[in-house]
This record gives structure tokens, C-alpha cells and sequence, in this order.
């Protein structure tokens, strides 16, 4: 009974809910992320997982606290691909120094936006679930990123396989995620896409490398793929 008062109290209520969207229309139409959510963004190696992540966390920063926490990624790189989106400006020119003065316009632009955001770059190699929470909860953020989750450190004894170890990190994320109201972003890795009758084949649920765990985790899963492997374009 009092679940069924609750639930007609929000929907008569006059307050709509605020979801946390990325920008882009489809998925936000279709997400309903909220604080306190598990969003997985799963892709093979090199297929822009950490550039997508990026730039999410870039549109959420003017409104909420965000900690990007990096194992793979060094904050120069880090650096080019924010600014670049930022600015509009091509990565290879910024990587090649190749800056003429219109670059130069967008670039200072860029840079003075994102100076108000709230956006922290945390180097985090090395770090186990427990340090990537504790310092979330330090600083405060609402949002965190974990680019990605099969670098994660283990805790413990060091002898165990790296099955056992994803799936202890999925899942105290997962409860560090409830317990908290932080939403959290883990990146991972996901398997190679095979090839059926010559034809690759899209990722799905069980993609996610080391651990099935995963998926049950996640309360939105978001699976990037190239739809030809071996053309960029």
C-alpha cells in the first residue's frame, strides 16, 4: 500500500524528472539515466570509447561535478582530444603543431569555456575500486568516469585470475553507485567482432570482455562498434 501511494504521489506530482542526457537526441530520448545509475560504454581497442566518454563528460560538467578517472590514458592525450572537440579543430593539426591563427581563435574560446566547468582529469593507473570511490566521495563528485573497468586494480591477495577480479569491481561499483547517488560511467573493453558467412557481426550483452558480470551490473549499456572493422570512415 505504501508503494502504491508513493507511485501515485509522483505521478500527480507537478515536478517533472530531471534525466541526465548526453546531447544526443536518440539516446536521450530513450536512456532515463539518473543519479546513482551504472552506464556501461563498452567498445573493442581503438574504436573511440575515450573520446565518446569525453565528450559526455565535457556536457555534463557545466551542471554537475565530474571526475574523470583514467588508467590507460595520459592527461597530454587527454588534453588534445578535449580541446579539440572543444574547438572544433582537427587532432592532427593540434598533434602536428599545425596552428594558424583562426585555430588559435577557437582554441582560446574553447579553453576559456571549459575553465568553468567542473571537470577534474585524475591519473588513475594503478588505483583499486576502493581508491576511485574514496576519492569520488572527497571531492564530491556526482558524476565519475572509469576509462576502464578491466584496468582496475584488485584487492587482496594477487593470485586470483582476472574473472574473478572484473567481477568484484563490477559489482562494488555497482553498490558504491546505489549507496552514494554517483552516477557512474565504466568503460570496457569488449571482444573482437567475429565474422559470420563473411560478414561482421554486431557486439552484444556477452561482448563484455573478462567477466559476465558486466552486464548485469550495468542499468544502461552502450555498445560502440565500426560496422566495417576495416574501414574508419
Amino acid at each position: 500500500a505504501e508503494l502504491a501511494e508513493d507511485f501515485v504521489q509522483r505521478m500527480q506530482s507537478q515536478e517533472k524528472p530531471e534525466y541526465i542526457g548526453c546531447g544526443i537526441k536518440k539516446l536521450d530520448e530513450t536512456t532515463f539515466i539518473e543519479l546513482g545509475d551504472v552506464v556501461g560504454i563498452g567498445a573493442a581497442p581503438s574504436t573511440g570509447k575515450t573520446a565518446f566518454a569525453l565528450q559526455w563528460a565535457s556536457y555534463l560538467a557545466p551542471k554537475y561535478r565530474v571526475g574523470f578517472f583514467s588508467l590507460e590514458t595520459n592527461a597530454a592525450k587527454i588534453e588534445d582530444r578535449l580541446f579539440a572537440g572543444h574547438a572544433k579543430v582537427s587532432l592532427t593539426d593540434l598533434k602536428r603543431r599545425n596552428i594558424d591563427s583562426e585555430t588559435w581563435t577557437r582554441v582560446w574560446d574553447a579553453t576559456a569555456r571549459f575553465c568553468s566547468y567542473q571537470f577534474d582529469f585524475i591519473p588513475a593507473a594503478g588505483m583499486s575500486v576502493t581508491d576511485i570511490i574514496s576519492t569520488a566521495l572527497a571531492r564530491r563528485y556526482q558524476v565519475i568516469f572509469v576509462d576502464y573497468l578491466q584496468l582496475v586494480a584488485g584487492e587482496g591477495r594477487r593470485s586470483r585470475d582476472r574473472y574473478e577480479i572484473v567481477t568484484e569491481c563490477s559489482m562494488a561499483f555497482h553498490r558504491a553507485a546505489q549507496q552514494h547517488g554517483i552516477l557512474t560511467f565504466l568503460l570496457s573493453q569488449l571482444s573482437r567482432p567475429e565474422k559470420i558467412k563473411g560478414k561482421f557481426m554486431p557486439p552484444d550483452m556477452h561482448s563484455f570482455r573478462e567477466s559476465g558480470q558486466i552486464e548485469q551490473d550495468l542499468d544502461v549499456a552502450l555498445l560502440m562498434y565500426l560496422e566495417d572493422p576495416d574501414n574508419y570512415r
